[in-house]
């Protein structure tokens, strides 16, 4: 007997905001928007040798990438060509699959570094040990995944949107609100705004009021026409106040 198939890790689920919920479905379909990040990739020329994709090395790794992704549904009981399974009955062989699946991913990263599919493979990899129960291990290759991205626009804010997070599910409340001003700063982040409040959420259960307040000031006076979630928009109106 199985059970539905949830893929996000269960402390992100109660995470507030609208832009947590959002970086959640991300984590929970993340092999249904891996196109999608490789057409940012491509776009936005964040990785060195873009333009040659066609090339052996960027075929090589895409290629390696793709046969990772295909083996783990595999192995998690999806029919070929499918990303829809049923979670096996045995919460150790998911979190074992998962675990296999990611450090196989990271390898690849490592083999191919410096291409596009190295990049969406950290990123892959550490949605998966979110999902494996390991969050702190899956904040590194995030932080790792960064580092690569730098100078992408947009993706640098994804990213550190999912370490904030992963930092706020475990309750370190200064090191969240860090990775979320480092999102909002990422002006080509389309959730910016929303980054910057959960900035200030974030300093706010920190003890670091005085700092919450001078976000959302700063967010009134650089997007003041944003639409907020209403309990965000709450809050930064009693912090103005």
């Amino acid at each position: 007997m199985t059970r539905p198939h949830h893929e996000a890790g269960e402390t992100l689920v109660e995470l507030q905001s609208l832009a947590d919920r959002i970086g959640e479905w991300l984590g929970e379909n993340w092999p249904k928007v891996a196109a999608g990040i490789a057409g940012l990739l491509l776009l936005t020329g964040a990785i060195a040798g873009i333009r040659s994709w066609r090339e052996g090395r960027e075929l090589a790794a895409a290629t390696a990438l793709a046969a990772a992704q295909r083996d783990f549904f595999a192995q998690m009981g999806a029919q070929p060509g499918s990303f829809e399974f049923e979670e096996p009955a045995n919460p150790d062989t998911a979190r074992s699959a998962r675990r296999e699946a990611s450090d196989r991913l990271l390898g690849l990263a490592g083999d191919h570094a410096g291409t596009a599919a190295a990049l969406q493979a950290r990123i892959d990899a550490a949605a998966l040990l979110v999902q494996a129960g390991n969050a702190d291990r899956a904040s590194e290759v995030l932080r790792e995944a960064r580092a690569e991205s730098a100078g992408s626009p947009g993706l640098t804010g994804l990213i550190e949107l999912r370490i904030g997070q992963i930092e706020e599910a475990a309750g370190r409340w200064s090191e969240a609100a860090a990775a979320y001003e480092k999102a909002a700063e990422d002006r080509s982040f389309p959730l910016w705004p929303w980054a910057a409040a959960d900035a200030a959420r974030a300093h706010l259960e920190a003890g670091q009021r005085e700092r919450a307040v001078r976000l959302a000031e700063q967010l009134r006076s650089e997007a003041p026409q944003a639409e907020l979630p209403p309990h965000l928009r709450a809050l930064l109106d009693e912090l103005r106040s």
